[in-house]
């Protein structure tokens, strides 16, 4: 959240999609922990099949999991791009 200068009081939703049903049960019994490390509004944990949601940068955590942020109207994403592009050169 800090590399995307996200504010440390925005509590972003958070999205997992995991790929495997059994690792899927072991995520969403612990979405509270999960909220909670990541100072999250909310987490919510979908299927391999779900669609992405809208307004969220993806990270990939390996081929079964998959965290997305939603970012839309938390941070300004044309500033973002210009400070990336100025650290790019």
């Amino acid at each position: 959240m800090t590399a995307l200068n996200v504010a440390k009081n925005a509590n972003p939703s958070i999205y997992i999609k995991v790929n495997d049903d059994k690792l899927k049960k072991d995520f969403a019994d612990s979405t509270e922990v999960y909220s909670s490390l990541l100072r999250a509004g909310s987490t919510t944990i979908l299927s391999g099949t779900d669609a992405d949601p809208e307004g969220c940068l993806k990270s990939f955590v390996n081929d079964k999991v998959t965290i997305y942020i939603k970012v839309v109207g938390l941070i300004d994403i044309k500033l973002e791009i210009e400070r990336v592009n100025k650290r790019n050169k």
